[in-house]
C-alpha cells in the first residue's frame, strides 16, 4: 500500500491528506493506528536495506584494496595478463562500492522521509450515502 500511495502522490507539496471512501462504518483511530503501523514496517524495511547496502559497501571496497595491493605487489614481480586481471577485479570492486554510495544509498534515503512525511498524513473517512 505504501508504494502505491508513494507513486500516487511522489513530488506533491505541502501535508499529505489521504481521503478514504467508505460503504460501512470504520473506526478512524483503527485505520490511523494501521497505517502507521505499516509506515513503521516499511520504514523497519528500508533501514535494513540500509545497513545491508552499507555491509556491501564496505565488503566490495575492502576486496578492492585487497585486489589492489595484490596486483601492485604481483606486478612488482612479473608482468602479465594474471596482474592486469587483479587490477580489473580490484578497481570494478571499488566502483562498485562507489555506486551503492552513489545511487543506492541516497534512494533509500529519500524513501525514508517521504515515508516518515507519508506517516504523518491526515486520514478522513467520507462514507458513501446508503441509496
Amino acid at each position: 500500500m505504501i508504494e502505491f500511495l508513494g507513486d500516487r502522490i511522489r513530488g506533491t507539496q505541502g501535508d499529505v491528506v489521504l481521503n478514504i471512501r467508505s460503504g460501512c462504518a470504520l473506526d478512524e483511530e483503527r485505520v490511523r493506528k494501521t497505517f502507521v503501523n505499516q509506515c513503521t514496517e516499511f520504514l523497519d524495511r528500508l533501514e535494513e536495506d540500509k545497513k545491508r547496502n552499507s555491509l556491501k559497501q564496505l565488503c566490495m571496497f575492502i576486496i578492492g584494496v585487497v585486489f589492489i595491493v595484490l596486483w601492485l605487489v604481483v606486478s612488482a614481480v612479473s608482468e602479465g595478463v594474471g596482474a592486469e586481471v587483479l587490477s580489473i577485479i580490484g578497481s570494478f570492486a571499488v566502483w562498485e562500492s562507489a555506486n551503492i554510495w552513489i545511487l543506492d544509498n541516497p534512494e533509500i534515503r529519500m524513501n525514508k522521509l517521504f515515508v516518515k512525511h507519508l506517516r504523518d498524513a491526515e486520514i478522513i473517512i467520507e462514507y458513501d450515502s446508503e441509496d
